[in-house]
């Protein structure tokens, strides 16, 4: 027997109010059967049956067996997938945005200071050891960056010793909410690449561009005019 295709993550199947409503007592209680959920909502058990076969079938609910204290066959208890945060999410990330914004206006001092330690700390991490040269560590960065969503890569750019692009960032959605981040991690940058001078942002993806790109000249050696890098980062390949 054929089983039904499965929606895409990118897609979000329309529900009927009652398919709706099934889902949001499964996704803010605890799992249900057909029956209870029949009470609750007041509709015949055959009907919430047929709702929750859609459901299934669109990858937002699945069926789990609870013998519990009763006798005989399980019973088929529903509980909701990631997929159901589409329909009913979790709003906590607004809260939290919302209060950073007011406290960048009520106390930016301690709010900067505060992400620029967090930043700082991060980045450390992900560059390794300080002792070894700038190249080592942006490709240290470029691969355990990947762990946590950094696309990061190695480019040529005319004039410039070393230039690096981001992709992805992983603090991408507090950064559209609060665009000093930004700011604050450029700061950092330059503290953390002390072999390199005149290091600028010349791509910033919050002003429309596809990607972040910062650049700088290496004080120990001439600027490199064209050509392509001595190594280029393996994550290249995954954001081409």
């Amino acid at each position: 027997m054929t089983q039904p295709d499965r929606p895409r993550f990118d897609e979000q199947p329309p529900l009927t109010p009652m398919q709706f409503r099934i889902l949001q007592l499964l996704k803010c209680g605890e799992a249900r059967d057909a029956l209870s959920l029949a009470d609750v909502l007041l509709v015949g058990e055959t009907a919430v049956r047929q709702h929750l076969a859609v459901l299934e079938s669109a990858g937002l609910v699945i069926v789990v067996q609870d013998r519990g204290a009763h006798r005989g066959r399980p019973r088929n208890l529903y509980v909701t997938t990631p997929l159901a945060a589409r329909y009913v999410p979790d709003a906590s990330f607004g809260v939290l945005t919302e209060f950073l914004r007011h406290e960048a206006v009520a106390e930016p001092e301690a709010l900067r200071a505060w992400f620029r330690e967090a930043i700082a700390a991060r980045a450390r991490a992900l560059a390794g050891d300080a002792t070894v040269d700038a190249d080592a560590r942006m490709q240290h960065c470029a691969e355990a960056g990947l762990k946590s969503g950094l696309v990061m890569v190695r480019e040529s750019v005319p004039d410039r010793d070393v230039a690096v692009r981001v992709y992805e960032c992983p603090i991408a959605g507090l950064a559209r909410a609060l665009p000093m981040v930004c700011d604050i991690e450029f700061e950092v940058l330059c503290d953390l690449w002390p072999e390199l001078t005149g290091i600028r942002r010349d791509r910033w993806k919050l002003s429309g561009d596809a990607y972040c790109q910062y650049s700088g000249m290496r004080r120990d050696a001439p600027c490199a005019t064209d050509g392509a890098p001595d190594h280029a980062f393996e994550p290249a390949e995954i954001a081409r």
